[in-house]
């Protein structure tokens, strides 16, 4: 008897349990789908002139999310099912990380835009919806804080034994390569010093002279005296210039064709002569 009695109130424990849980989220999802409904007025009343806008986009981004949460909430919650919460839980971590990612967005956008009255708007209805998923994902975790912590301690575990494999890993490289850091390493100035070093204690072979014939007209031009005239034969630059008797002629040119023009110049004007007629030959003497 004392068994059936602990069987029933355990029973009854988790049905008011589930009750009240259910309840909480029945409250809050009503006043998340209140936010929701703002939302989507705001959205709808901005279609046609903010289509193009982030913040519009965004925002509609979060009325899709919001709707999303609304549907996985409508079916009421087992306490005992904590599989099922924990999936829920992760779907309200997501949209969660999904409406911030909005809203920041949308801060900026808004911040750049002249419509201010309508972003702030949407930012208000917005910072409501996103303290509603609080709401809940706290209760939830409520819920179910023992499978919540195992998930942790499964995580912190996996962690640590990747750690530790990664030390290990690493320390058996150390020990399979102790002889490889054993070898000293060549160092290029000592071995620049010893190349050195034997250079000079080599005997250095002696060089041998060799003797460089100058042309034969540069030995002539030493040869010769400043004071004294070269000799033609041995002339050193090319013959291609004009010679200089040949420049009084153009001179004697150019002066001729000035008197030339001015002979003509001087010259007095011939007059035509006029054929006389026959008539001009009688009367001319009148």
């Amino acid at each position: 008897m004392v068994m059936v009695m602990k069987t029933l109130t355990s029973d009854q424990l988790n049905a008011n349990r589930n009750q009240s849980s259910n309840q909480y989220i029945t409250s809050t999802s009503t006043s998340l789908n209140d936010e929701i409904n703002i939302l989507s007025r705001l959205v709808y009343l901005n279609k046609n002139q903010h289509r193009a806008l982030i913040w519009y986009k965004k925002s509609v981004e979060v009325y899709r999310w919001s709707k999303k949460v609304l549907k996985v909430l409508s079916n009421p919650i087992d306490v005992t099912q904590t599989n099922h919460i924990v999936l829920i839980l992760n779907f309200l971590i997501e949209a969660q990380a999904r409406l911030l990612r909005s809203y920041g967005s949308i801060m900026q956008s808004v911040a750049r835009t002249a419509f201010m009255s309508a972003g702030l708007v949407i930012i208000a209805s917005i910072s409501r919806i996103r303290a509603l998923y609080e709401c809940l994902e706290t209760h939830l975790q409520h819920l179910v804080p023992t499978s919540i912590e195992s998930i942790k301690r499964d995580a912190v575990k996996d962690d640590v034994a990747s750690e530790s494999g990664d030390l290990c890993s690493t320390k058996s490289s150390n020990q399979t390569t102790p002889r490889q850091s054993s070898i000293p390493e060549p160092n290029p100035g000592a071995q620049l010093l010893e190349n050195n070093q034997n250079s000079s204690l080599e005997p250095v072979a002696p060089t041998k002279s060799i003797k460089v014939e100058s042309p034969p007209y540069i030995q002539a031009k030493m040869s010769t005296s400043p004071t004294k005239p070269l000799d033609p034969a041995i002339n050193i630059l090319p013959q291609a210039f004009c010679s200089t008797a040949s420049l009084p002629q153009s001179k004697d040119k150019s002066l001729n064709l000035k008197t030339k023009r001015t002979d003509h110049l001087s010259r007095p004007s011939k007059k035509k002569k006029v054929k006389k007629d026959a008539l001009d030959e009688i009367f001319g003497d009148l």
